[in-house]
């Protein structure tokens, strides 16, 4: 069994970890309500996913490599904002090349997602509000070192029986890394794209399609990516419906605590048991995060309505993303069917 009460003791204690974790930089992302508070939980989530906490060493390279992305984004983003097509053409270079150094340097997905975010956010925000550019981008880097903090706080509370360091993620070689960089860059770069064309400055969507994206390229398999959708829409979204219909009936700080533990804790207890439902399970907790984060942030709490535009936002970037991979799978099968079919072809003298 590996569900509920029935979970083995280590089980149980990872998922116990997994919903103080989450819950308490939830709560903390309230109270502080700085920008993109609402990417801590996500962020910690990622490393209580973990059996084991982040190195220093892998922490300090996700801090790290996050704040040099920011600083490259922006800088590039100030220089080149005059001129769209080369500011595209600039940014799909490197979002290229910085996801195949995180491929074959071995980082931890956690610093991917750090990364990538940050190079695609900021020129974003620079384009549409250049006045919020820095804070944002300082907020990015601060949840990233909160995230650390919270993980390694909740595993000192709840610490590992038997602990072994975590294994840093596999380096790519470059032949392996080129493929998955190229197939994440021409995912991603029409979607940031029309951000910059229609100047959206809704950042929820983009960062929950950068999230999502870059979790379906390490997957791969469009099958993988379609369950995913479906547990965003149906797990995230019916449970961010609920969280946020209780908290609006009884709307005290305790109230939410207790609600995000409880939700949590379900939640964890079918992520930590790992099997081929697991991520199907975080992606409808991730979306219900990334929802209920910006719904309750402020004393004046969105209406139904907004909530519903919000889940229908974060469902068609999933359908743009899945129907992406679908055309590129496609496109890569037929391009390896025809050179086989070339090779076997006779030779006409």
């Amino acid at each position: 069994m590996t569900q509920g009460a029935t979970l083995p003791d280590h089980y149980l204690r990872n998922a116990l970890r997994f919903a103080l974790g989450v819950s308490a930089s939830f709560v903390f992302a309230q109270l502080i309500n700085y920008p993109l508070a609402y990417v801590l939980p996500v962020f910690v989530g990622i490393l209580l996913k973990e059996p084991s906490p982040l190195p220093v060493r892998l922490a300090i390279h996700a801090i790290v490599s996050t704040a040099l992305a920011i600083i490259l984004g922006y800088c590039l983003s100030v220089l080149f904002v005059p001129y769209p097509i080369v500011f595209v053409a600039v940014f799909s270079l490197l979002l290229f090349r910085l996801y195949v150094f995180l491929l074959v340097s071995g980082a931890h997905f956690f610093a991917t997602t750090g990364v990538l975010i940050g190079c695609l956010v900021m020129p974003v925000l620079i384009k549409v509000h250049p006045e919020v550019a820095s804070g944002v981008g300082m907020a990015i880097l601060w949840n990233v070192v909160l995230a650390v903090f919270f993980s390694w706080i909740a595993f000192v509370l709840i610490p590992v029986r038997g602990m072994t360091e975590l294994e840093p993620a596999k380096a790519l070689p470059l032949s392996a890394a080129y493929p998955l960089a190229m197939r994440f860059t021409l995912v991603a770069m029409p979607l940031f794209a029309a951000f910059l064309a229609f100047e959206w400055a809704n950042l929820l969507t983009l960062i929950f399609g950068v999230l999502y994206a870059t979790a379906m390229n390490s997957r791969g398999g469009v099958e993988k990516g379609v369950e995913a959708m479906i547990a965003n829409l149906i797990l995230g979204g019916l449970t961010v419906f609920l969280v946020y219909e209780m908290l609006v009936m009884v709307p005290m700080l305790i109230m939410m605590a207790l609600l995000l533990f409880a939700v949590s804790f379900f939640y964890g207890t079918r992520i930590v048991a790992g099997g081929s439902s697991a991520q199907i399970w975080w992606s409808g907790m991730s979306a219900m995060l990334f929802l209920a984060g910006p719904a309750l942030v402020s004393e004046d709490v969105v209406v139904t309505a907004e909530l519903l535009d919000r889940v229908l936002q974060i469902l068609l970037a999933a359908v743009y993303i899945t129907l992406a991979y679908s055309v590129m799978d496609l496109v890569q099968h037929w391009f390896g069917a025809c050179k086989m079919w070339l090779r076997k072809s006779p030779v006409k003298q």
